[in-house]
């Protein structure tokens, strides 16, 4: 059996980045890993690009800075079993 690989991408106001980011992930990767943007209280549109691009959300309502993100990314990582994490910065 694969590994389950989970790519989470942490937002804080990258509207204009997080499409091309996405965009440039080989599909060969995308089709083989679920993805998770955790997004750290974005006044912008980081969350609508992200549903726009069909990714799972988890927000914020407050900045709780790039270790809160993190942490909230292990925590999911770890509750749906996935064997590897990899942080993907959107900008």
């Amino acid at each position: 059996m694969p590994p389950k690989i989970i790519i989470f991408i942490p937002t804080r106001n990258t509207a204009t980045t997080l499409k091309k980011t996405y965009q440039h992930i080989p599909e060969c990767i995308r089709a083989h890993a679920a993805f998770i943007v955790v997004d750290n209280a974005s006044s912008d549109s980081s969350v609508a690009v992200a549903h726009e691009l069909g990714l799972p959300v988890i927000q914020h309502e407050k900045d709780r800075g790039y270790g809160g993100s993190n942490k909230t990314a292990f925590d999911y990582a770890q509750s749906i079993g996935a064997d590897i994490l990899v942080v993907l910065h959107s900008d």
